[in-house]
Protein backbone atom coordinates (compact mmCIF):
# COMPACT_ATOMS: atom_id res chain seq x y z
CA UNK A 1 0.00 0.00 0.00
CA UNK A 2 3.06 2.32 0.99
CA UNK A 3 4.51 1.29 -2.28
CA UNK A 4 1.65 2.23 -4.41
CA UNK A 5 1.13 5.87 -2.27
CA UNK A 6 4.83 6.34 -3.29
CA UNK A 7 4.07 5.78 -7.04
CA UNK A 8 1.10 7.68 -7.05
CA UNK A 9 2.91 10.46 -5.37
CA UNK A 10 5.73 10.22 -7.36
CA UNK A 11 3.67 9.85 -10.66
CA UNK A 12 1.88 13.22 -9.43
CA UNK A 13 5.50 15.02 -9.65
CA UNK A 14 6.24 14.08 -12.67
CA UNK A 15 2.92 14.94 -14.44
CA UNK A 16 2.82 18.01 -12.87
CA UNK A 17 6.76 18.83 -13.85
CA UNK A 18 5.99 17.39 -17.46
CA UNK A 19 3.11 20.02 -17.70
CA UNK A 20 5.74 23.03 -16.55
CA UNK A 21 8.27 22.11 -18.85
CA UNK A 22 6.31 21.59 -21.93
CA UNK A 23 4.34 25.29 -20.91
CA UNK A 24 7.98 26.81 -20.90
CA UNK A 25 9.12 25.32 -23.99
CA UNK A 26 5.65 26.62 -25.84
CA UNK A 27 6.49 29.85 -24.41
CA UNK A 28 10.22 29.53 -25.42
CA UNK A 29 8.75 28.47 -28.88
CA UNK A 30 6.40 30.67 -29.40
CA UNK A 31 9.02 33.65 -28.89
CA UNK A 32 11.32 31.68 -31.28
CA UNK A 33 9.18 31.79 -34.52
CA UNK A 34 7.79 35.10 -33.24
CA UNK A 35 11.27 36.19 -33.42
CA UNK A 36 11.59 34.53 -36.67
CA UNK A 37 9.16 36.09 -38.20
CA UNK A 38 10.34 39.31 -37.09
CA UNK A 39 13.68 38.37 -38.72
CA UNK A 40 11.95 37.99 -41.95
CA UNK A 41 10.05 40.70 -41.91
CA UNK A 42 13.27 42.75 -41.36
CA UNK A 43 15.03 41.26 -44.15
CA UNK A 44 12.16 41.53 -46.74
CA UNK A 45 11.60 45.04 -45.34
CA UNK A 46 15.17 46.35 -44.50
CA UNK A 47 15.94 48.55 -48.00
CA UNK A 48 14.01 51.68 -48.07
CA UNK A 49 11.45 52.73 -50.15
CA UNK A 50 10.64 55.93 -51.63
CA UNK A 51 7.37 58.13 -51.05
CA UNK A 52 5.31 60.43 -53.02
CA UNK A 53 5.56 64.54 -52.14
CA UNK A 54 2.30 65.54 -52.43
CA UNK A 55 2.58 69.00 -52.05
CA UNK A 56 4.71 71.37 -49.86
CA UNK A 57 5.50 75.06 -48.76
CA UNK A 58 8.34 77.21 -47.49
CA UNK A 59 7.86 80.25 -45.26
CA UNK A 60 10.68 81.53 -42.38
CA UNK A 61 9.87 81.37 -38.67
CA UNK A 62 11.89 82.83 -35.85
CA UNK A 63 11.63 81.13 -32.56
CA UNK A 64 12.85 82.15 -29.11
CA UNK A 65 15.81 80.28 -27.56
CA UNK A 66 16.98 81.93 -24.18
CA UNK A 67 17.74 85.27 -24.76
CA UNK A 68 18.10 85.03 -28.70
CA UNK A 69 15.83 84.54 -31.65
CA UNK A 70 16.38 81.87 -33.69
CA UNK A 71 15.70 81.88 -37.82
CA UNK A 72 14.64 79.14 -39.69
CA UNK A 73 13.90 78.66 -43.32
CA UNK A 74 11.24 75.40 -43.35
CA UNK A 75 9.58 73.37 -45.56
CA UNK A 76 6.44 71.80 -44.47
CA UNK A 77 4.55 69.40 -46.60
CA UNK A 78 2.46 66.38 -47.13
CA UNK A 79 3.90 62.87 -48.06
CA UNK A 80 1.72 60.24 -49.70
CA UNK A 81 2.26 56.56 -49.30
CA UNK A 82 2.31 55.42 -52.45
CA UNK A 83 3.33 52.04 -51.82
CA UNK A 84 1.41 48.73 -51.66
CA UNK A 85 2.21 47.92 -48.07
CA UNK A 86 2.18 49.95 -44.95
CA UNK A 87 5.20 52.54 -44.21
CA UNK A 88 7.12 53.15 -41.14
CA UNK A 89 10.00 55.47 -40.18
CA UNK A 90 9.48 58.12 -42.60
CA UNK A 91 11.90 60.29 -43.46
CA UNK A 92 11.81 63.64 -45.44
CA UNK A 93 15.34 64.89 -45.74
CA UNK A 94 15.65 68.47 -47.67
CA UNK A 95 19.02 69.75 -49.53
CA UNK A 96 19.13 73.62 -49.91
CA UNK A 97 20.46 75.66 -53.22
CA UNK A 98 21.56 79.22 -53.45
CA UNK A 99 20.58 80.88 -56.23
CA UNK A 100 23.67 79.41 -58.44
CA UNK A 101 22.30 75.99 -57.71
CA UNK A 102 24.83 75.36 -55.04
CA UNK A 103 23.71 73.12 -52.04
CA UNK A 104 24.77 75.57 -48.65
CA UNK A 105 22.81 72.69 -46.24
CA UNK A 106 20.57 69.85 -45.68
CA UNK A 107 18.11 69.32 -43.13
CA UNK A 108 18.48 67.19 -40.01
CA UNK A 109 18.21 63.64 -40.32
CA UNK A 110 15.99 62.70 -37.35
CA UNK A 111 12.79 61.93 -39.14
CA UNK A 112 10.12 65.11 -38.84
CA UNK A 113 7.11 62.61 -40.15
CA UNK A 114 5.04 62.30 -36.91
CA UNK A 115 2.98 59.61 -37.73
CA UNK A 116 4.58 56.09 -36.99
CA UNK A 117 3.10 53.95 -39.22
CA UNK A 118 1.31 55.08 -43.03
CA UNK A 119 -1.68 53.03 -44.65
CA UNK A 120 -0.81 52.56 -48.32
CA UNK A 121 -2.93 55.64 -49.89
CA UNK A 122 -2.89 57.46 -47.23
CA UNK A 123 -1.09 60.43 -46.21
CA UNK A 124 0.82 62.41 -43.15
CA UNK A 125 2.21 66.07 -42.80
CA UNK A 126 5.69 66.99 -42.57
CA UNK A 127 8.15 69.90 -41.52
CA UNK A 128 11.85 70.03 -42.41
CA UNK A 129 13.98 73.09 -42.00
CA UNK A 130 17.47 74.85 -42.02
CA UNK A 131 18.92 77.20 -39.70
CA UNK A 132 19.44 80.34 -41.12
CA UNK A 133 22.01 83.03 -38.62
CA UNK A 134 25.35 81.19 -40.04
CA UNK A 135 23.92 81.99 -43.89
CA UNK A 136 24.16 85.43 -45.90
CA UNK A 137 21.00 84.58 -47.23
CA UNK A 138 18.12 82.73 -47.70
CA UNK A 139 17.60 79.41 -49.71
CA UNK A 140 17.03 80.33 -53.50
CA UNK A 141 15.67 76.39 -54.01
CA UNK A 142 15.11 73.39 -52.50
CA UNK A 143 14.50 69.69 -52.94
CA UNK A 144 12.83 66.98 -51.32
CA UNK A 145 12.88 63.40 -50.97
CA UNK A 146 10.72 60.89 -48.69
CA UNK A 147 12.13 57.36 -47.75
CA UNK A 148 10.78 54.45 -45.68
CA UNK A 149 11.01 51.08 -44.37
CA UNK A 150 8.05 48.70 -45.24
CA UNK A 151 6.06 46.77 -42.33
CA UNK A 152 3.03 44.83 -41.70
CA UNK A 153 2.71 46.43 -38.33
CA UNK A 154 -0.68 48.24 -37.90
CA UNK A 155 -1.50 51.46 -36.43
CA UNK A 156 -3.17 52.00 -33.10
CA UNK A 157 -6.46 53.45 -34.56
CA UNK A 158 -7.29 54.83 -31.06
CA UNK A 159 -8.33 58.73 -30.64
CA UNK A 160 -10.04 60.42 -33.29
CA UNK A 161 -11.86 63.17 -34.13
CA UNK A 162 -15.71 62.76 -33.45
CA UNK A 163 -16.76 66.77 -33.51
CA UNK A 164 -15.55 70.25 -35.61
CA UNK A 165 -16.61 73.54 -36.83
CA UNK A 166 -14.08 75.85 -38.68
CA UNK A 167 -14.54 79.59 -38.83
CA UNK A 168 -12.49 82.80 -38.72
CA UNK A 169 -11.53 84.38 -35.26
CA UNK A 170 -11.69 88.23 -35.01
CA UNK A 171 -7.82 88.11 -35.90
CA UNK A 172 -8.88 86.84 -39.41
CA UNK A 173 -7.00 83.73 -38.32
CA UNK A 174 -8.78 80.27 -39.50
CA UNK A 175 -9.95 78.40 -36.15
CA UNK A 176 -11.02 74.71 -36.24
CA UNK A 177 -13.11 73.99 -32.68
CA UNK A 178 -13.50 70.44 -32.12
CA UNK A 179 -13.59 67.44 -29.62
CA UNK A 180 -11.60 63.80 -29.82
CA UNK A 181 -12.28 60.88 -28.61
CA UNK A 182 -10.25 57.67 -26.98
CA UNK A 183 -11.55 54.55 -28.70
CA UNK A 184 -8.55 52.15 -27.02
CA UNK A 185 -8.44 49.86 -24.47
CA UNK A 186 -6.04 52.30 -22.81
CA UNK A 187 -4.76 55.37 -22.11
CA UNK A 188 -3.45 57.68 -24.68
CA UNK A 189 -0.41 59.85 -24.22
CA UNK A 190 0.46 63.09 -25.49
CA UNK A 191 -2.31 63.52 -27.93
CA UNK A 192 -1.82 66.77 -30.18
CA UNK A 193 -3.74 67.33 -33.90
CA UNK A 194 -1.90 68.27 -37.12
CA UNK A 195 -4.27 70.53 -39.50
CA UNK A 196 -3.31 70.70 -43.52
CA UNK A 197 -4.86 73.51 -45.33
CA UNK A 198 -5.48 73.38 -49.14
CA UNK A 199 -6.46 75.75 -52.07
CA UNK A 200 -8.89 75.11 -54.41
CA UNK A 201 -6.45 73.25 -56.87
CA UNK A 202 -5.93 70.99 -53.50
CA UNK A 203 -2.07 72.63 -52.79
CA UNK A 204 -0.70 72.90 -49.53
CA UNK A 205 -1.31 76.60 -48.23
CA UNK A 206 -0.17 76.04 -44.07
CA UNK A 207 0.28 73.48 -41.63
CA UNK A 208 -0.57 73.87 -38.28
CA UNK A 209 -0.70 72.00 -34.61
CA UNK A 210 -2.04 71.66 -31.48
CA UNK A 211 -1.61 69.83 -28.10
CA UNK A 212 -4.76 68.56 -26.79
CA UNK A 213 -4.75 66.71 -24.07
CA UNK A 214 -1.76 64.90 -21.95
CA UNK A 215 -3.39 62.36 -21.36
CA UNK A 216 -7.28 61.45 -22.17
CA UNK A 217 -8.12 57.42 -20.68
CA UNK A 218 -10.39 55.07 -22.56
CA UNK A 219 -13.34 56.26 -23.65
CA UNK A 220 -12.95 59.67 -22.54
CA UNK A 221 -13.12 62.71 -24.52
CA UNK A 222 -11.13 65.76 -25.26
CA UNK A 223 -11.76 69.29 -26.82
CA UNK A 224 -9.22 71.46 -29.03
CA UNK A 225 -9.02 74.93 -30.28
CA UNK A 226 -6.61 74.58 -33.72
CA UNK A 227 -5.78 78.11 -35.42
CA UNK A 228 -3.68 78.96 -38.40
CA UNK A 229 -1.60 81.77 -36.75
CA UNK A 230 0.67 83.36 -38.38
CA UNK A 231 -1.08 82.40 -41.43
CA UNK A 232 -4.03 84.63 -42.51
CA UNK A 233 -5.14 81.83 -44.58
CA UNK A 234 -8.97 81.49 -46.70
CA UNK A 235 -8.60 77.35 -47.21
CA UNK A 236 -10.42 75.66 -49.45
CA UNK A 237 -10.80 72.51 -47.51
CA UNK A 238 -8.60 71.00 -44.55
CA UNK A 239 -7.24 67.73 -43.22
CA UNK A 240 -7.12 66.65 -39.70
CA UNK A 241 -4.22 63.99 -38.51
CA UNK A 242 -4.48 62.78 -34.77
CA UNK A 243 -0.90 62.23 -33.28
CA UNK A 244 -0.27 60.10 -30.15
CA UNK A 245 2.91 59.98 -28.66
CA UNK A 246 2.20 56.42 -26.97
CA UNK A 247 -0.66 54.21 -25.27
CA UNK A 248 -0.28 52.78 -21.54
CA UNK A 249 0.35 48.60 -22.51
CA UNK A 250 -2.23 46.75 -21.85
CA UNK A 251 -2.46 45.10 -18.30
CA UNK A 252 -0.66 40.89 -18.25
CA UNK A 253 -3.32 40.21 -15.47
CA UNK A 254 -5.34 38.19 -18.38
CA UNK A 255 -2.57 36.63 -19.91
CA UNK A 256 -1.01 35.34 -16.56
CA UNK A 257 -4.85 33.87 -15.41
CA UNK A 258 -4.94 32.35 -18.70
CA UNK A 259 -1.71 30.37 -18.77
CA UNK A 260 -2.80 29.73 -14.68
CA UNK A 261 -5.63 28.18 -15.66
CA UNK A 262 -4.42 26.40 -18.66
CA UNK A 263 -1.95 24.40 -16.30
CA UNK A 264 -4.50 23.52 -14.17
CA UNK A 265 -6.49 22.08 -16.53
CA UNK A 266 -3.72 19.99 -17.87
CA UNK A 267 -2.62 19.10 -14.29
CA UNK A 268 -6.28 17.79 -14.24
CA UNK A 269 -6.08 16.23 -17.14
CA UNK A 270 -2.76 14.07 -16.41
CA UNK A 271 -4.19 13.47 -13.09
CA UNK A 272 -7.56 11.77 -14.09
CA UNK A 273 -5.79 9.45 -16.96
CA UNK A 274 -2.83 8.31 -14.48
CA UNK A 275 -4.75 8.13 -11.27
CA UNK A 276 -8.37 7.55 -12.15
CA UNK A 277 -7.58 6.20 -15.61
CA UNK A 278 -9.66 7.78 -18.20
Amino acid sequence: MTKLLWCDYMNSRLAIAAILVATIACLVLADYHLTLGSASNEEESKMPKALKILSDFSYIEQVRSGEENVTFFVVAGVVENNLTTKACSVNVTTTFYDSENKTIGNSPTLSQVELQIIEAGKKAPFRTYLTLDSLTSIPFGYKLSALCFETDEEPVRGVEVIDQTAGFDKDGFYLIIGEVQNNWKTKAIGVKIICAYYNETDRLIALSHTPVSSAIDSGDTATFELSSEPFRIKPESYELFVVVHHYNPLPLTHYILFFAMLCLFLIFIVYMKRVRGW
